[in-house]
């Protein structure tokens, strides 16, 4: 990163590439809006067994988990 006294003399170095923001809808609408579906449950509980015999070693499977694309607090984290 380049300081300088002059700000307007940096060149803009985040969101070269943003078209549009947006706010995100609150979770709470989301649930009022979209309902959880039977498949849906079904899905979520046994997506959460798999994963539970994976960490208690029932599972030889494989798990990872991606995201977020940047940590600021790596205890919260893991």
């Amino acid at each position: 990163m380049t300081t300088s006294s002059n700000n307007s003399a940096l060149e803009k170095t985040s969101d070269l590439h943003v078209v549009e923001t947006r706010p995100l809808i609150p979770p709470s609408r989301l649930h009022n809006d979209i309902p959880l579906d039977h498949a849906s449950a079904n899905t979520v509980s046994k997506t959460r067994r798999s994963i539970q015999n994976i960490l208690h070693h029932n599972d030889q499977k494989l798990l990872v988990i991606v995201g977020p694309c940047s940590i600021h607090d790596l205890e919260a984290a893991k």
